[in-house]
């Protein structure tokens, strides 16, 4: 998660003084009438809650409720799709979509779709302004409207035609708006595949895992998994990805699609009749199972499609379930009731957690100090840090401690630069004192000397390490020789006082080297 921008202050000043349930005629957590259970302002308003928090960005910093809908490539999630929202969803065999699609319904008198893009995480500030330009609308109904064209040309403006991006984490937003439809908000994902192919490679199977899974695994997000029924349960893995983040089934509704591709009366018809009574895998919302329209219905008005599903579902041993399990229709209602129940549980949570978020962005803010809008007011802000980093420095330099926040006893103490200096200076003058001088002079006689006498016969140079040890009378021969060669105009029996300073200055070689050693450290 990235650092979190100070969201918009009118909002969640809002948020923070009042209730978010406030004025609200059912408690949360109780059932309204009514068959879409969304009948009450109060209800619209949560809604409205969720819809103004995603607008403005804020699942980028918290888990949002949502319905996602998981399944494998080609188990009928298009046509369910589909059949909610009037759209029509490009749904070719093996072709997987490429981003995540935000299906947003709302009733409304007037009839109208509107798509936009809303970046996602790793987007530059370019990037985002370029996508929030893309934005398709018409006043037109569902069915009338391309979406098809409109997919491509989304594609296009993520940079999905260049050959190494196959995938992106953007989001594609559809808003539809008309009369009759229900107050619903579903995130359609790329269909799961395992093997490859000319079209999706096996790494994009991988991508296309870990996008779903980055869904699935926000506890707030209710997972309608599909499967379809003309392909054995056990071979499709949306459930089982669905288990792994949710173990209880405490979030996920199953869907089944394609029943009608199984004979009547057939052991696999019965099997999913048992996996949509929750006998076989128990989820806590339970199964639900749709007819998808089929290549000879691919014409149908929308009336048809439901006259049709209807039929099927009387004639067909499917009738023995619930008939609120069974058809577009009660699906739209039961996730419509789903989602405000989930929306309603999680708001105290959520609410909690934002005010949280905030607090720790005021703290960061306050951390900040005062507003620099001005030259001069950076200007003295920039004087008051230049004024505090030259007190420290002095400070450090003149061995004054008191600071302990710059200055602690306990830990490292790389800020105390006296100490420091002080420390180097007197393991310099120990060092001064070992290895100081060229020759290390010693009485052959010295029962101790033998060290330095074994030294002296291996020829061992004067180095860094030590001097190079010579024996008294060696060394006296050596200043003779030196006397010898440094006779000049002074008296008989006298020296010539430059032999002091040659005489000196070959025994303190290696003063330069060692006082440019302790100067670089310090």
């Amino acid at each position: 998660m990235g650092p979190l921008t100070p969201p918009s202050p009118p909002i969640f000043v809002k948020m923070e003084e009042t209730s978010l349930f406030e004025g609200f005629s059912t408690p949360p957590g109780s059932q309204p009438g009514g068959s879409n259970g969304l009948i009450t302002r109060e209800h619209q308003d949560v809604l409205d809650i969720i819809d103004s928090l995603r607008c403005i960005g804020l699942e980028r910093y918290v888990d949002l409720p949502q319905i996602i809908v998981c399944g494998d490539q080609s188990s009928g999630k298009s046509s369910v799709l589909e059949a909610i929202s009037g759209l029509s969803f490009p749904a070719k065999q093996g072709v997987c979509t490429r981003f995540a699609t935000e299906l947003s319904l709302r009733p409304s008198p007037r009839s109208r779709v509107q798509v936009t893009i809303v970046a996602g995480h790793s987007r530059s500030a370019a990037e985002r302004k370029a996508l929030k330009s893309f934005s398709k609308r018409a006043s037109t109904s569902p069915e009338d409207f391309d979406l098809g064209a409109v997919i491509r040309d989304a594609e296009k403006a993520m940079g999905l035609g260049d050959t190494n991006k196959r995938f992106s984490n953007d989001t594609l937003k559809v808003e539809i708006s008309a009369p009759n439809l229900s107050r619903l908000t579903l995130v359609d994902l790329p269909g799961l595949f395992v093997a490859g192919d000319k079209r999706q490679s096996v790494e994009d199977a991988q991508i296309v895992r870990e996008l779903v899974m980055s869904y699935m695994e926000k506890p707030r997000s209710i997972i309608l998994a599909v499967v379809s029924a003309n392909v054995q349960f056990t071979l499709q893995s949306v459930t089982e990805r669905a288990r792994q983040v949710d173990p209880e089934g405490a979030r996920t509704l199953g869907l089944i699609t394609k029943p009608d591709k199984l004979d009547h009366a057939c052991e696999d018809e019965q099997t999913y009749i048992t996996l949509a009574e929750n006998k076989d895998v128990n989820l806590r919302l339970g199964w639900h199972v749709v007819k998808n329209r089929d290549w000879k219905e691919r014409d149908m008005t929308a009336e048809q499609r439901d006259g049709s599903e209807r039929q099927f579902f009387e004639e067909r041993n499917w009738n023995r379930l619930d008939p609120e399990q069974l058809g577009v229709a009660h699906l739209v209602a039961r996730l419509s009731k789903v989602l405000r129940q989930h929306i309603v549980s999680q708001l105290p949570q959520l609410l909690d957690e934002i005010c949280k978020r905030i607090d720790a962005v005021k703290s960061q803010l306050a951390g900040l100090g005062d507003t620099r809008t001005t030259v001069n007011e950076q200007r003295r802000y920039l004087c008051h840090v230049s004024e505090a980093f030259s007190r420290l420095v002095k400070a450090a330099v003149d061995g004054d401690y008191t600071n302990r926040s710059f200055f602690p006893n306990e830990g490292k103490d790389e800020n105390r630069l006296r100490a420091r200096v002080a420390s180097h200076l007197t393991a310099f003058a120990e060092s001064m004192q070992k290895r100081g001088h060229s020759h290390e002079i010693f009485d052959e006689e010295d029962p101790t000397a033998s060290l330095l006498m074994q030294k002296h016969k291996d020829g061992v140079p004067p180095t860094v390490d030590g001097p190079a040890a010579i024996p008294r009378g060696e060394y006296i021969l050596h200043v003779q020789t030196v006397l010898s060669k440094g006779k000049g105009r002074e008296l008989p029996c006298t020296y010539n006082p430059q032999v002091i300073g040659d005489l000196f200055g070959d025994q303190c070689k290696p003063w330069n080297a060692m006082a440019r050693g302790v100067m670089r450290t310090i």
